[in-house]
């Protein structure tokens, strides 16, 4: 049986995704996605973000974006968000 982190009984809101078993859920002080079960997510299939650190992951997509829509401009291929401990996967 898969253990869980984050149990759907302590979410604040939940939204499921358009891929299987992938939801994105709010938790007080962190937001939450990826692989769930019936109770919650599965431990070491998901990504966390603390609340604190969400204009970071703002930021990321906005450098993200740019450089997928502007492919032929010179860009500074540097590190997005800082430290393994963002990403659970």
């Amino acid at each position: 049986m898969e253990e869980n982190e984050f149990l759907f009984s302590e979410s604040c809101e939940n939204f499921g995704l358009d891929i299987p078993f992938t939801f994105m859920s709010s938790y007080p002080g962190a937001v939450v996605f990826g692989k769930v079960n019936k109770d919650g997510y599965v431990k070491e299939k998901l990504f966390q973000f603390e609340v604190f650190e969400c204009y970071k992951l703002y930021l990321a997509i906005v450098q993200i974006l740019s450089f997928l829509t502007n492919p032929n401009e010179q860009t500074d291929k540097g590190l997005i968000l800082e430290g393994s401990h963002f990403f659970k996967w």
